[in-house]
């Protein structure tokens, strides 16, 4: 099988972990997972750790959105680009056959959060959704905090934080609103 990153690499087999078989290229040290060895490996795990949230350092470095497409080393078809999201900054390449490709650390990246024997969660339009619901949540954020400027993105986070535990919030948002709509303060 040639590699989806590595034009004249060959894959090798791997074992990515005890009873997981993968293919590899020695040059991008990225990991193809064939979906029935993935499935079968998980058919094997004790149990489902938690996952835990993202912190700062992952192994993995944020991918470029627009890199080329990839080609599975299966079919010779066109792998689709899931963006992980969630916490994680990359994409993961499935196959029209259900594997995927890991690039370097991403594996790495996944294992740290328990998120390894969860991958096929992403390739769900629900996970899909959050993953564009988060995206435009961030994009929201990113124009507030440049419209108002650090120390007013401070503020305004600091009254909505009060506001949140206020019992009669609708009517503060109404007194507050109140002197704008007849031009005093």
């Amino acid at each position: 099988m040639n590699s989806p990153v590595e034009p004249h690499a060959q894959l090798v087999p791997i074992e990515l972990e005890s009873g997981l078989p993968a293919w590899s290229d020695s040059q991008s040290g990225g990991a193809y997972l064939k979906s029935a060895d993935y499935w079968e490996w998980l058919a094997h795990q004790p149990g489902r750790m938690e996952t835990l949230p993202a912190r700062g350092g992952s192994a993995a470095v944020l991918e470029d959105a627009d890199a080329p497409a990839r080609i599975c080393p299966e079919s010779g078809s066109l792998m689709t680009r899931f963006r992980v999201g969630h916490g994680f900054s990359f994409f993961i390449d499935r196959s029209p056959t259900g594997g995927f490709w890991l690039d370097a650390g991403e594996w790495t990246a996944l294992k740290e959060r328990n998120f390894h024997d969860e991958i096929h969660r992403v390739f769900t339009d629900v996970w899909q959704r959050g993953v564009r619901s988060d995206a435009a949540h961030e994009a929201l954020e990113a124009g507030f905090r440049e419209q108002l400027g650090e120390e007013g993105y401070a503020r305004a986070l600091e009254f909505r934080d009060w506001l949140a535990g206020q019992p009669n919030r609708s009517r503060v948002l109404a007194w507050v609103s109140e002197p704008l709509r007849h031009g005093g303060h």
